[in-house]
């Protein structure tokens, strides 16, 4: 069954590439809930020094990204 959950897509060198998954693999995790760990990790600190993105934020940023001309 696949997963309705967003994909992010990120271009890595091979080396970068190759030592993420042997991070990953010492984590117990796949890379890709290793990088989603990491992510969350990186919006909690986001949020600490910058205060918690507000979903009117949020929907004011999908906005504007459909309203741009790509």
């Amino acid at each position: 069954m696949t997963s309705k959950l967003p994909i992010i897509a990120v271009r890595l060198r091979r080396i970068a590439y190759k030592k993420f998954h042997f991070i990953a693999h010492k984590n117990g995790r796949s890379a890709s809930k290793e990088g989603c760990q990491l992510l969350l990790r990186y919006i909690e600190q986001y949020e600490r020094k910058n205060g918690v993105i507000s979903l009117e934020e949020l929907m004011q940023l999908e906005e504007q990204l459909r309203n741009k001309d790509y």
